[in-house]
């Protein structure tokens, strides 16, 4: 799932704000991590 949501974000030419650690990387420039627990 969370490559059809990566796709669709660089597709639309949006960021992508998550706290999914695992699948989604903070340090790649369409990703943003709103906070950490």
């Amino acid at each position: 799932m969370w490559r059809l949501t990566r796709a669709s974000a660089r597709n639309e030419g949006t960021l992508i704000v998550t706290r999914n650690t695992k699948d989604f990387s903070e340090n790649e420039p369409d990703v943003r991590m709103p906070y950490r627990l």
